[in-house]
């Protein structure tokens, strides 16, 4: 995202001659001019820019108000980028607090000690204090309780061993899941 004027005060660049080198750099970035000049607007059609938004700085207010809606528009267009809202986990982990998009978790188990949790994610693990209980609350539309001590992400299950009873994850990674819960899983798992 590039704020630009179009009068920069400089020699060698225009806001409109500036707004073209950054499109040979980023192509599918997002320019938005804030300028004085409102009858200039029509010029970022003459040098090809595909601007976001032309805001005339009449006013702060409606200045603001034109880069929020812009705001607003990025923020939609990223989202439909990526095909869905991501929704992030939240954990705090030793001194910091730490988002991990739901759908790079794997699992959930208890740990050894009490109210210990281990979160199993495709790139790290790491634990935390809670409750399976509680998570499985929260996440239940992903997340099926497949043990006493297990919550399982559906959709990141890459076959059900019925015999063995264990779910293999898309990384390998193995957790046990109890017989009481073998219908609800598989039918999760083809939903």
């Amino acid at each position: 995202m590039y704020f630009l004027d179009v009068d920069l005060k400089n020699e060698r660049y225009t806001g409109f001659t500036l707004g073209q080198a950054i499109r040979k750099i980023d192509p599918r970035g997002f320019l938005i001019y804030v300028t004085a000049y409102g009858e200039l607007a029509f010029d970022t059609f003459r040098y090809k820019l595909e601007a976001l938004d032309y805001i005339v700085k009449e006013d702060r207010e409606s200045m603001f108000r034109g880069i929020r809606k812009c705001l607003g528009v990025i923020r939609d267009r990223l989202k439909e980028e990526r095909g869905e809202d991501r929704q992030y986990f939240t954990v705090k982990f030793m001194d910091t607090v730490r988002h991990i998009p739901v759908d790079e978790i794997l699992y959930f188990e208890t740990g050894g000690k009490s109210h210990r949790i281990i979160l199993h994610g495709l790139k790290e693990n790491m634990d935390f204090t809670g409750s399976i209980q509680e998570l499985q609350k929260n996440l239940s539309g992903k997340f099926v309780r497949v043990h006493r001590s297990y919550l399982a992400n559906v959709r990141m299950v890459k076959l059900l061993d019925i015999k063995e009873k264990k779910i293999v994850f898309i990384n390998g990674e193995i957790c046990p899941f109890s017989q009481k819960v073998k219908y609800e899983l598989m039918q999760r798992i083809n939903e």
